[in-house]
């Protein structure tokens, strides 16, 4: 399987990463590009509910919620597990 092209809501840029401290960014940004890049299906929690068409991958206390389209993975946001999933579904594509 080739490898896939990771893309970012412009709300994770803008919002969700500008929230984070420095080395915690460049941890879970590594761990994305670790983990989903090769193997999202594995890595990835499929979620359910409204939110069934993403999936979840845990980082420590942080969560990346993502879609996988295609060749490509949308990363729709970048939370800490204590603000939970609410107005993710805003986010997809």
């Amino acid at each position: 399987m080739p490898e896939r092209v990771i893309y970012y809501h412009p709300l994770v840029l803008e919002k969700d990463v500008r929230s984070l401290d420095g080395t915690v960014w460049n941890f879970i940004h590594g761990i994305i590009h670790k983990k989903l890049v090769t193997n999202a299906e594995s890595f990835g929690k499929p979620l359910r509910y409204t939110l069934r068409n993403a999936r979840v991958l845990r980082v420590g206390d942080w969560r990346v919620v993502f879609q996988i389209v295609d060749d490509a993975i949308h990363v729709c946001t970048v939370r800490h597990r204590r603000e939970g999933y609410r107005g993710v579904e805003s986010r997809f594509i």
